[in-house]
């Protein structure tokens, strides 16, 4: 037996050695394997769902620039069309603008949507297709040269085209001019437009020419007098003038010319015509030197004269034309000999900056969307049309006058009740994750309190097994006291208790226990959940859903009829106050308010006589008196011109009944007759 044993343990112990310990391994390397497959997998799964709400992002992205692309396109080719109508374009010039507008955004700092604008304005001033194809570009480069917006640049420089009647071959000398006015002095576009329109037609009436009165204008920048205050000083100082040179010039004008020692010749040409301002200027300045003498002698005799041959409006520009001549000699010589081809030079020195080369990038990028949104807009305006249509639809179907109060609560409701359930599943989804989260944590504290309660289990018996005898000897002690001294009368039965011998009675002895108990709590009540979840879960099935659409589609009925219901008696109310003062005046009022007072207080007994199917025995009661004295009343109505032909009257608090009066009175007689 020994051998047999020892041979069995041998073979164990071989099989162990030699299948166990490679299974073991096996087991070992496959478990390792599967580890990593799922860790490959887990990866895989990251990357996947990293990847794809990335591209998702990205696609929603794409999706929404490419509306914003779309809706920026079609809002250029709306400008362009209106363009092409102003312009008295072809469908095919049309086309042609449109690209030019593309390509000069290219090209400058201006968006194809401003160089719409600039063309727009161009058609509205009378310029045809080739006109404004040929003059935008100089619109631009005055725009660019002054950083000042297309549109109002080119309405700017329209404006003082026409003024002076230029032609419109000659817009680039004109934005030359502007451009180099603005950039040489303190002035800018808007204050160089508004003295020019108040200044320009005096100044072509008198023979100034364009360039003279912007070198003016700039001169009068200079001394701090800038848009309608120069134009309209200007203005007055060459009417005064032209004034002082003509006929109608007054006896202190001509007195001033003659105390200044100057001839007409000084002024006007063999033609008749003025010289220029400058020329003028200087021999007023010289004749002024010669009478009173170097700059700021004879001030008061001066400043007098000045306002005897130019008026008290004309004076100012004229003392700071005459105080500034050398300024305004400069000014005109350089819009005569640098001011050509300032503009464009200007706009293409701003162009070949960095700031420059970023807006026509962002231009070229900006044309992608509006191409695109062209090539799209034949099936865009189908697809729309479409959908106008299914709006026309449903807002026909909401007009319906019961189907529409109908659908249009049923839709609302249903709305707003599917995504509360859809909030409330969310919500109880999360705290039944917080719930499994917290289990987990729970059971691990468990665990670890199990541990622990079971590592003081020893030294808790200990302690109650020390207790138990502490609390033995105590008894003992106790009852050996008690017995010992008679007074307490008290004795020890067999069983160890002890009796108190007056009163018969068992004496009771403290003990001493530990107990403990657990507390549990739960993170959701299971039957508040179970009939919410259901009721959740109903609402979001087929039959959820129709509830949620037809409830309040039939509660918005009901209130849409309580309300008419209400507005009619409120009407009907309305109708009879207004009727008191007809008719009769106050007199009559107050009789027919006497009457509907007495038809309410008897509307029991008047609605018993309005129904002719009443019993006999009902009708004999009413008595002679009382029927005529409803007759009066009413006739009374009827007669005194204080009533309407139809009185409402309450028969009881939840109808309104219409009583025509004729047909009471006809009533009352017919059962008098009986």
């Amino acid at each position: 037996m020994a051998v047999d044993s020892q041979l069995g343990i041998g073979i164990t112990m071989f099989l162990r050695d030699q299948f166990s310990g490679p299974a073991a391994k096996i087991r070992s390397a496959a478990a390792a394997t599967k580890k990593s497959i799922d860790e490959i997998y887990d990866e895989q799964l990251k990357y996947t769902r990293n990847l794809s709400a990335g591209m998702a992002m990205i696609g929603g992205a794409a999706i929404m620039g490419l509306g914003r692309a779309i809706k920026q396109g079609a809002k250029f080719n709306y400008a362009m069309k209106f363009t092409g109508i102003v312009t008295g374009a072809t469908t095919k010039q049309t086309e042609e603008l449109t690209q030019k507008a593309l390509k000069l955004s290219t090209q400058y700092m201006f968006t194809a949507d401003s160089i719409a604008e600039g063309m727009k304005e161009m058609g509205k001033a009378g310029m045809g297709v080739q006109e404004t194809s040929a003059n935008i570009d100089a619109a631009i480069k005055l725009a660019g040269s002054t950083d000042t917006a297309l549109a109002t640049t080119t309405d700017m420089m329209i404006a003082t085209m026409k003024l002076w009647q230029l032609e419109f071959t000659e817009s680039a000398k004109v934005a030359d001019l502007l451009s180099y006015a603005v950039n040489a002095s303190v002035i800018d576009m808007p204050d160089l437009a508004e003295a020019m329109k108040y200044v320009g037609s005096t100044a072509r009436d008198t023979g100034v020419n364009i360039k003279e009165t912007t070198a003016m204008i700039m001169t009068m920048g200079q001394a701090g007098i800038k848009g309608s205050m120069a134009g309209v000083a200007i203005e007055n100082m060459l009417r005064y003038l032209g004034r002082a040179l003509g006929k109608s010039g007054t006896g202190q004008q001509k007195s001033a010319i003659a105390e200044l020692g100057m001839q007409m010749s000084d002024f006007m040409d063999e033609k008749g015509n003025m010289k220029s301002m400058v020329t003028i200027m200087d021999s007023m300045g010289g004749a002024i030197k010669r009478a009173f003498g170097e700059e700021g002698a004879g001030g008061i005799a001066k400043q007098n004269l000045l306002a005897q041959m130019f008026g008290v409006r004309g004076k100012r520009a004229a003392s700071v034309m005459l105080r500034m001549v050398d300024q305004f000699r400069i000014y005109t010589n350089e819009l005569n000999t640098s001011a050509p081809g300032f503009a464009g030079s200007t706009t293409m020195l701003m162009m070949d900056t960095l700031q420059g080369k970023i807006l026509t990038l962002g231009h070229a990028w900006s044309n992608l969307g509006k191409v695109f949104s062209k090539s799209v807009e034949p099936v865009l305006k189908v697809a729309l049309g479409i959908l106008q249509k299914v709006g026309e639809g449903f807002s026909w179907l909401f007009n319906v006058p019961l189907l529409g109060k109908f659908f249009s609560a049923g839709i609302a409701g249903f709305l707003v009740i599917n995504v509360a359930s859809l909030a409330f599943k969310a919500v109880i989804s999360g705290i039944v994750l917080i719930q499994k989260q917290m289990t987990g944590a729970m059971q691990v504290l468990t665990t670890s309190s199990i541990l622990g309660w079971r590592s003081q289990t020893a030294a808790a018996a200990t302690y109650g097994a020390t207790v138990a005898a502490v609390t033995k000897m105590s008894r003992s002690a106790m009852a050996a006291h008690l017995i010992a001294n008679p007074q307490y009368g008290a004795s020890i039965t067999k069983g160890g208790r002890i009796r108190n011998m007056k009163t018969g009675r068992f004496m009771s002895t403290a003990s001493v226990g530990i107990g403990g108990a657990a507390v549990g709590a739960s993170l959701v009540t299971k039957a508040g959940t179970s009939v919410i979840g259901k009721f959740v879960g109903m609402l979001g099935g087929p039959w959820g859903m129709a509830i949620a659409f037809i409830i309040p589609g039939l509660l918005n009925l009901i209130i849409s009829a309580i309300n008419k219901n209400r507005q009619a008696t409120e009407s009907n109310t309305g109708a009879l106050n207004n009727s008191f003062g007809q008719g009769g005046g106050t007199a009559g009022g107050q009789r027919y308010i006497q009457a509907v007072e007495f038809l309410n207080k008897n509307k029991t007994r008047i609605q018993s006589m309005q129904e002719l199917s009443v019993p006999g025995s009902q009708r004999q009661t009413m008595d002679a008196e009382y029927i005529k004295t409803v007759r009066d009343l009413l006739n009374q109505i009827v007669t005194s011109g204080t009533s309407p032909a139809t009185v409402i009257l309450n028969i009881d608090s939840q109808q309104v009944a219409k009583v025509i009066i004729p047909q009471i009175t006809k009533k009352i007689l017919l059962y008098q007759g009986r």
